[in-house]
């Protein structure tokens, strides 16, 4: 069973994935270079490249779309053409969505949720977080 924390990171990762242009793919691969430089900026590339595979490692429990997803040493995830490829959209979106879902799971577990939200809002100016006080309103 999915977790509180998971369903809201995940509602938000899908409107993030919204709000950038071009294919499925194309948004993910957008999601990950914004989150790498702003986050990379905090912790390093090498923290930001382990936050990045560690949530790969625990998404390929849910979609294994995601198993030939790599995280390359600079911190960006390889594979995504060739897979996009293979997948309808909906199977590239639901992997993007588990991934990107996982980053801020993780992020709210290292830095807490309200600096989650300040930093995704630095990234994405009113960008639509969902925060765990509205976890059981329909959004």
């Amino acid at each position: 069973m999915q977790s509180p924390a998971l369903f809201r990171a995940q509602r938000t990762a899908q409107r993030l994935l919204a709000l950038e242009v071009g294919s499925e793919s194309d948004a993910l691969v957008a999601v990950c270079d914004r989150l790498r430089n702003h986050f990379g900026a905090l912790v390093g590339r090498q923290g930001f490249r382990m936050l990045l595979q560690r949530s790969l490692v625990i998404s390929r429990k849910s979609s294994l779309d995601l198993k030939k997803f790599v995280i390359t040493d600079s911190g960006a995830v390889d594979g995504i053409e060739e897979i996009a490829s293979q997948l309808t959209p909906v199977r590239i979106k639901a992997a993007s969505t588990a991934l990107i879902g996982q980053v801020l799971v993780l992020l709210e577990t290292f830095i807490g949720e309200a600096l989650t939200q300040q930093l995704l809002e630095e990234i994405w100016p009113g960008a639509p977080y969902v925060p765990a006080n509205l976890e059981s309103r329909k959004l």
